[in-house]
């Protein structure tokens, strides 16, 4: 029985760490700072297109001002473009939704192998 408690303790100084650093990672990405960064791409895309001359203005709204809003996505215009591009819009939602995942995950796995080791 020593044993087993033995490799629980150091499952457990091992994987704590490891677990910590998971929850770290998650709450270091602010998702109102992201969406405000994609706001400032958003309205520097739209500054620099007002700055073009009429006739330039045209190309230049059907095609890179509408890549880097498609790039962007989200309820701004973004979905221009169609087709299946991973937009900023759906980092921010996916990693601002997974961050409460990503800790349950880990520690449901801390908690599979401790009561793998128990058996």
């Amino acid at each position: 029985m020593n044993e087993i408690y033995t490799i629980l303790q150091n499952f457990n100084n091992v994987a704590k760490p490891v677990a910590e650093e998971t929850v770290t990672e998650a709450v270091e990405f602010d998702p109102q700072e992201f969406e405000y960064i994609m706001d400032e791409i958003r309205g520097l895309a739209d500054q620099a297109l007002q700055m073009l001359p009429y006739e330039e203005r045209r190309a230049a709204e059907s095609n890179w001002h509408a890549h880097i809003l498609g790039a962007i996505g989200g309820d701004h215009g973004g979905d221009r473009l169609g087709g299946s591009m991973h937009t900023m819009a759906n980092s921010l939602t996916n990693v601002a939704y997974s961050s409460d995942e990503d800790e349950d995950e880990a520690w449901e796995s801390i908690e599979r192998t401790a009561q793998n080791l128990l058996k």
